[in-house]
């Protein structure tokens, strides 16, 4: 008998999954995920990842003082859900398109004379 107890008590830790972490513990570990990671993967997982993402998302774009617009306008009008990890993808992906076209243009070989 005393074994069956114990069996039954270890058996449904080997279940746990992200979903069962307390939000504070989630919001951890997400935020040591790497942000294109987070933006496209993570938070497309579950709503509660992507609630508890939008915690971190929210957090980078702080960091980065990038703030969402005061009276959003077009489609962010009707969704006021997610908006910092739409904040940190408009900012981000313009930020990196700007860096690559930097690179670009300083490694670019000029004419070659024979």
């Amino acid at each position: 008998m005393k074994r069956a107890a114990t069996r039954s008590r270890t058996a449904p830790s080997a279940n746990l999954s992200l979903e069962d972490l307390p939000k504070e513990l989630l919001v951890l570990i997400l935020s040591k995920v790497p942000s294109g990671d987070l933006l496209l993967r993570v938070s497309c997982a579950s709503r509660r990842l992507a609630l508890a993402s939008e915690i971190v998302f929210q957090e980078l774009c702080a960091s980065r003082r990038w703030r969402p617009p005061r009276r959003p306008r077009g489609r962010e009008a009707e969704t006021k859900i997610f908006k910092w990890r739409r904040l940190y993808f408009t900012k981000a992906c313009s930020i990196s398109e700007q860096n690559i076209s930097e690179q670009h243009n300083s490694t670019s070989i000029g004419p070659i004379l024979m």
